[in-house]
């Protein structure tokens, strides 16, 4: 009886193990990356076959930072509490850490081997840290830097397939700060670059890198001009680079660029109120800085921005999905509600028209809904002069064309050239099936009366063909 008692507890054991490794072996297969969920949450996430897979859930607070190394792990540091939680993405195990030195966090970056923390020594000014979890073996290092030169903070890490390169911040002159990667023990200090700043009174608040290019976004508040800079530079030496400047409205100091992100020859900003930037870098916009008495990087035409509008929306954030050029839109509208629009970065796009310089493959998602995806069709899109995400408020008759009221909630495609209305008429011929109130459609419409190429009325439209089945697809 025993013996059978045994056999049995020993089978259960192997069963459960070998489902454990079954499911720690498909998580393995994954590339990961976070969205921010709501102000209180955040998601990992796997994309495949057109959707964005949620697979955990973190609760975050206003305080904290986090970041992900795509393939093990998340941590999450508690900024005012000087807390880490490392979480191991295969086994669910959770780590908690505190930070055996006094400091206040400004960055955070994780990878295969180790935890870097990046800010400035609490109630010491002008004393910067860097701080170095090793993983594997558990050992922390404050990491050296030259003492001969003088930084306020660490703002953001980068790094490459050789260095992390550490952004210092505040103060002028402004630095890089190079360290050497190494799996296995405390990393040394390499050598430091002087930055070329884009404004006075700079403070740096993001950088980027990709194998072509290093971006860093940073604010400058002066006596007579507040702007937001994306600075790009083309190697690693600084020698030659460009800024993009923002300005800012003079009472309102608050930064008008949310996020970045640079793929292939493509920089894409999140602007507060214009919506998605986009702007083709060319080898023509880097200029050598060699004039001692114009310091600053040269700034670049803003007319070379296209803009791709969100009504009554906010890009918070902007995710590179990695592996691949698709980039995700984190959208917050007026009620705080959040939801997702996935976009492809076509990187041999030669045009600088917005809607062929990035290609919307994917209608929008809500982050508290199920991630379902819905494809654009090239063929319709191609055909009409725009392409909208509507919501239909109200039938309102017609006799030989039906009229709908429709919301505009985020416009796909534009070329009209014409700013497109918060809400507009929609026709349909009054024999063929008519779009349904309260329902959410994506529109592939051209202007009225059908087969004009003149715009008469930018607040009447008619679908393709004046057909529902031809110019529209229902979505919710």
């Amino acid at each position: 009886m025993k013996s059978n008692l045994l056999l049995f507890v020993l089978l259960a054991l192997v069963f459960n193990v070998s489902c454990m490794n079954k499911e720690n072996k498909d998580l393995k297969e994954e590339n990961y990356f976070l969205l921010l969920k709501d102000k209180e949450t955040i998601s990992l996430n796997t994309y495949g076959n057109g959707k964005i897979k949620e697979q955990k859930t973190f609760a975050v607070s206003e305080k904290s930072i986090y970041a992900t190394d795509q393939k093990r792990r998340v941590a999450i540091l508690d900024t005012a509490e000087n807390i880490i939680t490392l979480y191991e993405i295969q086994t669910s195990k959770e780590i908690k850490l505190s930070i055996p030195y006094t400091i206040k966090p400004k960055s955070i970056l994780l990878n295969n081997d180790n935890l870097f923390i990046g800010g400035e020594i609490d109630g010491s000014f002008g004393k910067i840290i860097l701080i170095q979890y090793h993983i594997q073996s558990g050992k922390w290092y404050s990491l050296d830097f030259p003492k001969d030169i003088f930084c306020f903070s660490i703002d953001d890490f980068v790094e490459n397939d050789s260095m992390l390169i550490a952004i210092d911040d505040q103060v002028s002159p402004k630095y890089l700060l190079f360290y050497r990667l190494n799996a296995t023990d405390k990393l040394e200090f390499s050598h430091f670059r002087e930055l070329r700043p884009s404004g006075v009174n700079e403070e740096i608040r993001q950088g980027r890198i990709t194998s072509k290019y290093l971006g860093l976004l940073s604010n400058s508040l002066g006596m007579r001009r507040n702007v937001d800079y994306i600075a790009i530079y083309n190697d690693l030496d600084l020698v030659t680079s460009f800024s993009v400047p923002i300005e800012l409205e003079w009472r309102d100091r608050l930064p008008k660029i949310n996020d970045f992100l640079l793929t292939g020859d493509k920089l894409l900003f999140a602007h507060r109120e214009n919506g998605l930037g986009i702007l083709e870098i060319k080898d023509s916009c880097f200029k050598v800085g060699t004039n001692d008495y114009d310091p600053f990087n040269t700034e670049i035409d803003t007319d070379k921005i296209n803009y791709v509008p969100f009504k009554n929306e906010e890009i918070i954030h902007l995710t590179l999905i990695p592996d691949d050029t698709k980039v995700i839109l984190t959208i917050r509208n007026t009620l705080g509600k959040i939801r997702y629009e996935i976009m492809d970065a076509i990187e041999n796009s030669k045009s600088s028209n917005p809607d062929n310089a990035l290609n919307l493959k994917k209608d929008s998602i809500s982050s508290d809904a199920k991630m379902d995806t819905v494809a654009i069709d090239a063929e319709k899109e191609s055909n009409s002069m725009l392409t909208l995400k509507v919501r239909v408020i109200e039938d309102q008759g017609g006799s030989k064309f039906d009229w709908v009221k429709a919301g505009v909630l985020s416009t796909i495609k534009n070329k009209s050239k014409v700013q497109i209305p918060d809400t507009l008429l929609i026709a349909t011929y009054s024999w063929l099936e008519n779009l349904q109130e309260n329902k959410v459609y994506i529109a592939y419409l051209v202007p009225f009366p059908l087969y004009s190429d003149t715009i008469f009325d930018i607040n009447k439209w008619i679908l393709l063909e004046g057909d529902v089945s031809k110019g529209a697809k229902r979505i919710e």
